[in-house]
């Protein structure tokens, strides 16, 4: 079990696995880009068969349950009672291009750039909400945009805070 929500995504070849949801064991074929999500506390158990000859090659992507809850907050939904499933899809591009950003972020050092990693967690968040969550996001029941005033305001707080270290927050406050 997991305290924190789990992505994988299969990165290698084709394989053959067998999951555990609930009591017993399901046989499932993984392709390349395949994806499972597991939500936080749950149970969960994924063996490869005695016969199969490949090993798994998986990229894993864990997200604390708080950034789901500060991504509600952000978009006001907070009187939302969300819930998270476990989910098997045969692609997702979205968290592969997100795992992707995360990973090159490692590689060349923007990971430590608070900025980018709260920009990258929102995102998630928010694909989290979409995709594998009871929250369905329509453009109708999603908070407007920025006046042209308080996007004024946006902009020239970014540029008084070139030479400090910026933050998505940081910047909603002043708007605010």
């Amino acid at each position: 079990m997991f305290k924190q929500h789990v992505f994988a995504m299969n990165v290698g070849d084709s394989l053959s696995c067998e999951y555990k949801d609930g009591a017993r064991f399901r046989q499932s074929v993984h392709a390349t880009g395949a994806v499972c999500f597991v939500p936080s506390n749950r149970p969960f158990c994924v063996r490869l068969p005695l016969e199969e000859a490949s090993l798994g090659n998986y990229l894993y992507v864990a997200l604390d349950p708080a950034v789901v809850a500060d991504t509600l907050t952000k978009l006001q939904l907070v009187s939302f009672r969300v819930e998270l499933m476990l989910q098997w899809r045969k692609r997702d591009s979205v968290l592969h291009n997100i795992a992707l950003a995360i990973q090159n972020g490692i590689r060349f050092g923007d990971a430590s750039d608070l900025l980018y990693s709260e920009a990258l967690s929102t995102a998630l968040g928010v694909h989290l909400l979409r995709e594998y969550g009871n929250v369905k996001l329509n453009p109708s029941e999603s908070p407007g945009g920025l006046s042209r005033e308080r996007l004024q305001l946006a902009f020239d707080y970014i540029q008084d805070q070139l030479s400090a270290e910026l933050t998505v927050s940081g910047i909603a406050k002043a708007v605010a």
